[in-house]
């Protein structure tokens, strides 16, 4: 019935308690469909460098990840050193550290330095040339591996753009 403006409805509780029930059941199968149908997303990647690897690094595909060397125009992962450290050499774990905090002079690496810029500012990784990495079966060569001493996410160790998804 209506009543200064408002519309007021007499439903009893035991429907109420099931429609809600079968509303909350359609969003999820709905949900579960479009994780299905959409575009993946996160996959597990190896990365082979010149003296070690890093296997079963976890990234995940950014569409607005577009950041590149400026010289070479080589793609460009970023890693988390913080989630890998484990896998890395100790020297080279010292040596991100000490050039993302400015410390040039103490760095015994050969980094290559890729530009960046974020909502947030802008500022500078140090980069390794990777021999190559291993996606889905799929060897892509020529790329940058960049590290950041920010953690990502929980559950994602590298972020990467579509140059690299193209290749997969």
């Amino acid at each position: 019935y209506h009543n200064n403006m408002f519309f007021y409805m007499d439903i009893n509780p035991v429907m109420l308690v099931v429609f809600s029930g079968l509303i909350y059941m359609l969003l999820l199968v709905a949900e579960l469909l479009k994780e299905k149908f959409s575009p993946r997303q996160k996959y597990t990647m190896d990365i082979f460098f010149a003296d070690f690897k890093l296997v079963n690094i976890s990234s995940f595909y950014d569409s607005g990840f577009n950041v590149r060397d400026i010289i070479s125009n080589k793609d460009v992962i970023i890693i988390s050193a913080e989630k890998v450290k484990d896998l890395l050499p100790d020297k080279l774990t010292k040596d991100i550290t000490n050039f993302i905090d400015g410390k040039y002079d103490d760095v015994s690496y050969v980094f290559v330095p890729v530009m960046f810029t974020t909502l947030s500012g802008n500022g500078m990784l140090p980069a390794l040339k990777g021999q190559y990495i291993m996606v889905e079966n799929k060897r892509i060569d020529n790329i940058l591996i960049a590290f950041t001493k920010d953690t990502l996410t929980e559950n994602i160790d590298a972020i990467f753009g579509a140059g690299i998804k193209r290749q997969l």
